[in-house]
């Protein structure tokens, strides 16, 4: 989605239909892009290391501490990252914020602000 704003305004910008276009700098829509994927990047990272440790304790049978990593430990330890990545990303946001205060922070608009797919054959873009 951030590629599609990126090269909606880049072509804005060379077709000379700019309005605002050459103003809107594109590194902070992929900078905010990045981070929204963050806690979430980190969460199922966390959710497979859980997983790849609970598997082998579960084949060698220890039942007990392989459910109790998987249905316990796993489920904390990805909460925790994803919430540790939230504060992460937001801090990453607000100083890129600080920077370009104009930067357009909400980078993942309904398809039809960025003339997506909204029908059959009907743009709302030019």
């Amino acid at each position: 989605m951030a590629y599609k704003i990126c090269e909606r305004l880049n072509g804005l910008a060379d077709r000379g239909q700019h309005r605002g276009a050459l103003l809107a700098n594109t590194w902070p829509v992929g900078v905010f892009a990045m981070t929204s994927m963050l806690p979430l990047l980190a969460g199922f990272d966390t959710a497979v290391l859980g997983i790849a440790t609970a598997l082998p304790q579960l084949m060698r049978g220890d039942i007990g501490g392989g459910l109790l990593m998987l249905l316990v430990v796993t489920p904390l330890f990805v909460a925790l990252s994803f919430r540790l990545f939230v504060v992460i990303a937001t801090g990453i946001d607000r100083v890129v914020t600080k920077f370009e205060p104009a930067a357009p922070r909400y980078i993942f608009p309904p398809p039809i602000a960025i003339g997506g797919d909204v029908g059959p054959s009907r743009s709302y873009l030019p």
